[in-house]
């Protein structure tokens, strides 16, 4: 299913008394009669605002999809209509139920540098993990919590993985539990930026690659969704490729 992107704004409603209505659209002006309608005492002034125009980008899965022609689909103005493509999308076996709106992860590439404040996993094999109920984790979930907002994730253990390197994407194959499931895989699945509980959606995620849980270590299932959270904190590559910045 396609999906409708907006990129992160931040709207600041200010709640004000009331004030005469002296309004001006100059950026400055002089502190005179003409502009303050007062040569003495107190004068009132109020805030004016105007709405942000607010960039879309349309998403087929994680495919960024070219608006060419319809300029009114690649903007909209806060508080305002959205101008939806015309054509809805086709998917073999699926019919078409509407536009969701994801959080970009490529947006945080301010944010890097930032480690996370606290972070819990639950495990794939159904032993216990860390801050489940706190951030109300299912089998193979596991979180980051930044100062910038929470990051969602979702582990697997494959045969896939074979000769890769850690930070390196891929399609893993969902081999949870069975033999030869040793190679450790990590996707964001959502993001609270609120930290509110409400995850959004991402676009731009990838299966990104760990590493092969050996003989001598724990099994991928009992550790895959604890090192998912932990090398995401600590590593810097990984979290670059979590959040899918290629730049």
């Amino acid at each position: 299913m396609r999906k409708i992107l907006l990129t992160s704004v931040f709207a600041i409603a200010v709640a004000l008394p009331s004030f005469a209505d002296i309004a001006k659209d100059a950026e400055s002006a002089t502190c005179d009669n003409n502009t303050i309608g007062t040569t003495t005492g107190h004068a009132n002034l109020q805030a004016q605002w105007t709405p942000n125009t607010i960039n879309l980008k349309w998403y087929d899965g994680t495919e960024e999809i070219e608006i060419a022609n319809n300029a009114a689909q690649k903007t909209c103005t806060y508080d305002g209509a959205i101008t939806l493509p015309e054509i809805e999308p086709t998917r073999v076996g699926y019919a078409f139920g509407g536009w969701q709106v994801v959080f970009d992860l490529r947006t945080l590439s301010e944010y890097l540098d930032i480690e996370p404040t606290d972070w819990g996993f639950s495990r794939l094999d159904g032993t216990a993990g860390g801050a489940e109920a706190k951030y109300g984790l299912t089998l193979g979930e596991w979180v980051d919590e930044f100062s910038y907002g929470t990051l969602k994730g979702i582990a697997r253990c494959s045969i896939v993985g074979a000769r890769l390197s850690k930070g390196n994407t891929g399609n893993p194959t969902n081999d949870t539990g069975k033999d030869g499931a040793r190679y450790c895989w990590c996707k964001a699945t959502g993001f609270d930026q609120d930290k509110s509980g409400v995850y959004s959606p991402v676009a731009s995620s990838h299966w990104v690659f760990l590493f092969e849980r050996t003989a001598n270590m724990d099994s991928c299932e009992h550790a895959c969704a604890l090192d998912c959270p932990y090398h995401t904190r600590y590593d810097r590559n990984v979290r670059r490729a979590i959040y899918g910045i290629t730049q």
